[in-house]
């Protein structure tokens, strides 16, 4: 027979295990957001500490990619790295492939605090490039060998305190002459990257 009573205690008893899963779902939430941020501390000390970039080069399986020949060419960062060094080339297959492109830097700047792209790189960003909102970058190192920057990767970089550029500033004058740079940075030429 059908009670009321009965009904109202498998409520409660509904009611109780989904408060249950929600105080577990913002344990979790919580728990990864203070990882984070421990994370994130631990890698604004090295940079205070004058650590800029990675001493080891982000794995080419961090990354979504196509070759052709022997250039590889970048899509998309996969990883979740704060510190992003691309090699000057990967071995694919036995074969010395080189980095000549890549699509969507933001995907490398959204969460990085510090980037180097390698020289041999010649094209950042494409005409269908689509801008992030922010991004956490503050170093970035541009290779002399850059022949294309799409001027769009400049939206965002509310965090950007020094570009270090390869090429000299006759040359990054040349590449630049056509875009609004993010105010405040400072520029450092001549710079060579191992």
């Amino acid at each position: 027979m059908f009670s009321w009573k009965s009904l109202s205690k498998v409520g409660n008893w509904i009611l109780n295990i989904l408060f249950i899963i929600s105080i577990l779902g913002m344990i979790l939430i919580i728990g990864n957001y203070i990882l984070d941020q421990i994370y994130i501390n631990i890698v604004n000390r090295e940079i205070q500490d004058g650590k800029i970039w990675s001493d080891d080069y982000t794995p080419l399986q961090d990354f979504e990619y196509y070759v052709d020949a022997d250039e590889i060419y970048i899509r998309e960062y996969l990883g979740n790295d704060y510190k992003i060094k691309l090699s000057n080339y990967y071995d694919i297959n036995e074969k010395k492939c080189h980095i000549t492109s890549i699509d969507k830097p933001y995907s490398l700047f959204k969460d990085a605090r510090s980037v180097v792209i390698p020289e041999g790189v010649e094209s950042l960003g494409n005409e269908h490039y689509e801008p992030y909102a922010s991004s956490e970058t503050m170093f970035l190192y541009l290779p002399k060998s850059l022949k294309n920057i799409q001027e769009n990767i400049w939206n965002g970089f509310i965090n950007l305190k020094k570009v270090y550029f390869g090429g000299s500033e006759e040359r990054w004058n040349k590449l630049t002459s056509d875009m609004t740079l993010p105010e405040n940075i400072k520029i450092e030429f001549n710079v060579t990257m191992e």
